[in-house]
């Protein structure tokens, strides 16, 4: 009798214990999701804005790079003249200055996450008060590096901040994005709980940085 006891008991907590697992296996998966979605909704707006860097630019500024950080790239681009956006903009002619910065000090409200920070996405137009996206969806790092060449090791970038006299000599950026979970899973086997994570990094060969204005 004892020994059924024992044995029904070590069955129920195998039982208990695969239930467990199975769930926490569950909200990894989705919460894994998740964060997938939020660093693509980024990467998307971030791999139409880098490569076209400097597009259409008929007039002053005779510079597409205005600031080059490791937290922070500066550009102009025409975003009016671009053929993929609505036809009653076709014959707008004034660059539009393009801002991409990270702030790791400024945590969403509503985060658990203490890593957390706010990426901004601002669009400034002549004559129009200046259009800011806050991305506060998970970003954790936000890292451009700036190369002189194609190809270079990722150890030999041009240190940053670059200086205004350094823009003409960047070919090549790299970009680094990581998006954590706002909740924490439990770890397994005992470990620590932890917090999802999605990174992309990706290098740019922006074609207009090749073209002196």
């Amino acid at each position: 009798m004892i020994t059924s006891y024992i044995v029904a008991g070590v069955l129920l907590l195998s039982i208990v214990m695969v239930n467990i697992n199975i769930s926490n296996s569950g909200a990894e998966l989705t919460m894994t999701q998740i964060t997938r979605d939020k660093l693509e909704s980024v990467t998307a707006m971030l791999d139409d804005d880098i490569p076209n860097m400097g597009y259409d630019l008929l007039q002053p500024p005779d510079t597409i790079l205005t600031v080059a950080d490791g937290n922070q790239i500066q550009f102009f681009r025409n975003l009016c003249r671009d053929p993929a956006r609505d036809a009653a903009f076709v014959n707008c002619s004034e660059p539009e200055r393009i801002t991409w910065q990270f702030f790791d000090t400024m945590k969403p409200g509503s985060s658990k996450n203490n890593d957390h920070g706010t990426l901004i996405r601002v669009v400034e137009e002549v004559g129009q008060a200046p259009d800011t996206t806050w991305i506060q969806s998970g970003v954790t790092r936000f890292n451009v590096r700036y190369y002189d060449d194609h190809g270079r090791a990722l150890d030999q970038n041009i240190p940053t901040p670059v200086s205004s006299s350094q823009f003409d000599d960047i070919k090549q950026l790299y970009i680094e994005l990581e998006v954590q979970s706002d909740e924490r899973i439990p770890g397994r086997f005992n470990s620590d709980s932890r917090f999802v994570r999605a990174v992309w990094e990706k290098r740019f060969s922006p074609r207009n940085l090749e073209i002196e204005l």
